[in-house]
């Protein structure tokens, strides 16, 4: 067969601390494409992952994701441009068509985002367990301002020689 594919499989998971209480959170992407267009698509992945991603505590990563699609237009409008023209001079268009290009590089794109995604719920995810633990676990040690001497002085036991 002519037609070589190059299968992506991307997959992230999380492993859950505690089954019964967090959800696991998990996807699958796949991504085929013929093998003659790889310069064109990581073209296109380059130009996406080039951004900077700025981390402030803020479940925003999918929306930074999502800000470079627009970024990386002439990148993707080339790179499928690019592409088309690699299938139809290797005779291979009927097997890879146009629409089989663009639905390729669209999903390049559609995983980018998903990935901002990922990270804004595993974000969401640890500060919820972080909140269940802080409603179950009270603090049992002194404030650590608090000198080391003071700490052991208000946990003390009475004189018992009385």
């Amino acid at each position: 067969m002519l037609l070589f594919s190059a299968v992506v499989a991307l997959s992230l998971q999380a492993a859950t601390a505690a089954p019964a209480q967090d959800a696991v959170i998990s996807e699958t992407w796949e991504l085929a494409y013929d093998v003659a267009i790889t310069p064109f698509v990581e073209d296109y992945r380059r130009c996406l992952n080039y951004g900077n991603r700025i981390a402030r505590g803020l479940p925003d990563f999918e929306q930074q994701h999502r800000s470079d699609l627009p970024r990386c237009t002439k990148v993707y409008q080339e790179s499928i441009e690019a592409s088309n023209r690699m299938m139809e001079r290797r005779g291979r268009e009927e097997l890879f068509t146009p629409e089989d290009v663009t639905r390729a590089f669209d999903t390049i794109g559609y995983i980018h985002v998903q990935r901002g995604r990922f990270v804004d719920d595993s974000l969401r995810h640890r500060e919820q367990r972080l909140a269940r633990y802080t409603t179950t676990h009270a603090p049992s040690q002194a404030p650590l301002d608090q000198p080391e001497q003071q700490a052991q002085q208000e946990v003390s036991l009475p004189n018992a020689e009385n």
